[in-house]
């Protein structure tokens, strides 16, 4: 099964960091709004890809910053 954040990334016109800047912030609200709404599956499921999203932007800066 092929990575969904990259696909993300592959189908956006947008650059790299600004997509995964927006994935990482919609997934954080979406995982405040199920957590409102106790749907703690729901949220616990967003969080972690918001977590994702975070960890592949910290990834992508990083290794910006190599090439510098």
């Amino acid at each position: 099964m092929a990575n969904p954040i990259r696909n993300v990334v592959m189908a956006s016109k947008e650059d790299t960091a600004s997509v995964l800047s927006t994935g990482e912030h919609w997934e954080s609200l979406r995982a405040a709004y199920w957590g409102h709404h106790q749907q703690n599956n729901l949220a616990d499921d967003c969080f972690q890809k918001a977590q994702e999203y975070g960890t592949a932007l910290d990834q992508y800066l990083a290794k910006l910053s190599q090439k510098s």
